[in-house]
């Protein structure tokens, strides 16, 4: 018999090397393709399609389909169970004045206009306060009042549907194999059909569930009038947007970190001339004129894009408060944003970097990335070559919080190169896709690129003079445009 490990290589058969080459395979073999969808063809499944395929050739996807651990394509069985006797687990702004978080009233749900569905990763906590980085800066302006749901409470509910399930999920099945064996042609180099198959019978039982839940969520909400996400693109998200947009309630997709021009589920998105038959929102909120231009100009038409600017920055002198009365953030020389495994950036801890940065004389500390902890092996090496010379960092603290106690920020490309000069640290960068990302940013000094990091003493000795004035381009400062997008709204 064979290992999971030789099953996943025999059904993977060839990952790209890049983001910029996964782009372009997407491109090519999808576009603006169309796929039936039978069992309901007021639907434009061609997103759906794309995030199946963007996610298999993508780390982390592995050989082994979504469904077969532990989503709706797996059995319902298991899901069933945790849905019985459910009541969702929706959350409300405690205080307007820090947007901290509470268990919503039943009052507050029945006389909510506003839904924010938002991942588990995107919560943070300072002190006892519970803060959530898109629904709480968003939440404590919007006049009308609002609730909100993580993506795991969204799972929970699907649950309850589960013994309606098996049809749908036959269903899903035929369909999945269908468009697997369309594709498969131009995509079976990477993978087998099988592979291919299953995914996307995973993410179209998975997208059924989600317009179940949206059905359920509507009537929950007799008064709702919009629903804001951060990442849309996961199949149990868009079954809700399909069931939000069919009932004419928008639905505002808001940005949760920097899109570069390879990011295929944001980049080149095909979408819906009918909103009623979309699975994406209807409009998209982005922190800044760069995002905005990438969209439009590589994007689908039928789609609003508005500039917010970055909403979570706006509350960062109010966390930096609530933290110093907790106690002080560590202090550092160099603060090192992971990201987790990526395309572009496969390493979960640069331990080369860390050894040349401490040769030099800094001291380090490392953030883990929310939607990805370190696992145990590199921990425990951490612990036994760097001692008590490496601090990693709280996870639940916001990184806005802990970067102005650093001198500069360190990473492969991540959105926290933004964040960090919108609050004055530069970055040192060490992907080859962050040339592209950032290439302005890197003109004018607020960001450089280097393999090798012997010389981090000196670069933090240049940046004292930077102007970070062009990461306006980036990220819009002030609430400004915010409140006009809400007063619009509401």
């Amino acid at each position: 018999m064979f290992g999971p490990d030789r099953v996943q290589s025999m059904s993977i058969r060839q990952q790209v090397a890049t983001s910029a080459e996964r782009h372009a395979l997407i491109q090519e073999t999808l576009g603006e393709r169309y796929f039936d969808y039978p069992i309901d063809r007021s639907v434009d499944i061609r997103p759906l399609v794309r995030f199946s395929v963007w996610s298999l050739l993508s780390p982390g996807a592995g050989g082994t389909p979504k469904g077969r651990n532990g989503s709706f394509a797996r059995g319902f069985s298991y899901l069933k169970q945790l849905g019985q006797s459910f009541t969702p687990h929706f959350r409300s702004i405690r205080d307007t004045a820090i947007g901290d978080l509470r268990a919503a009233r039943r009052s507050e749900v029945t006389m909510a206009q506003s839904l924010f569905i938002t991942p588990s990763a995107h919560q943070h906590s300072i002190g006892s306060r519970s803060i959530d980085r898109t629904y709480s800066p968003v939440g404590r302006r919007l006049g009308p009042p609002s609730v909100h749901l993580t993506s795991a409470a969204l799972w929970t509910l699907a649950g309850r549907f589960a013994a309606i399930d098996s049809e749908r999920k036959r269903n899903a099945a035929r369909v999945g194999h269908a468009i697997a064996l369309e594709l498969d042609e131009t995509l079976g180099s990477c993978f087998t059909r099988q592979v291919l198959a299953d995914h996307l019978s995973a993410n179209f039982a998975d997208f059924e569930a989600g317009r179940l839940v949206g059905r359920n969520l509507r009537h929950r909400l007799p008064r709702l009038r919009h629903v804001f996400t951060a990442a849309w693109y996961q199949p149990l998200v868009m079954g809700v947007l399909h069931e939000m947009n069919a009932a004419d309630i928008v639905s505002v997709d808001i940005q949760h970190g920097q899109q570069g021009p390879f990011q295929s589920m944001f980049v080149g998105m095909p979408r819906s001339e009918v909103v009623a038959q979309g699975v994406t929102p209807s409009e998209s909120w982005v922190w800044g004129r760069r995002t905005q231009e990438l969209m439009e100009t590589q994007g689908g038409d039928h789609h609003d894009v508005h500039i917010i600017g970055y909403p979570f920055l706006l509350d960062t002198n109010i966390y930096r408060d609530l933290v110093s009365r907790d106690g002080a953030v560590p202090e550092s020389d160099v603060l090192i944003s992971l990201q987790g495994a990526h395309l572009d950036s496969p390493e979960e801890v640069p331990f080369d970097v860390i050894r040349e940065i401490l040769k030099a004389g800094l001291s380090v500390q490392l953030r883990q990335h929310p939607n990805h902890r370190l696992s145990r092996l590199s921990l425990t090496q951490i612990r036994r070559e760097f001692s008590d010379g490496v601090v990693v960092s709280d996870p639940r603290l916001p990184f806005s919080v802990v970067v102005p106690s650093v001198r500069v920020n360190v990473s492969g490309f991540s959105s926290t190169t933004l964040e960090a000069a919108s609050l004055g640290v530069p970055s040192l960068l060490w992907s080859s896709i962050a040339g592209q990302q950032y290439a302005d940013l890197i003109d004018s000094g607020v960001v450089a690129v280097t393999r090798s990091f012997g010389d981090v003493v000196a670069y933090v000795e240049t940046t004292g003079n930077v102007d970070f004035t062009p990461v306006r381009q980036y990220i819009t400062p002030g609430d400004e445009s915010l409140l006009t997008q809400i007063d619009r709204l509401t």
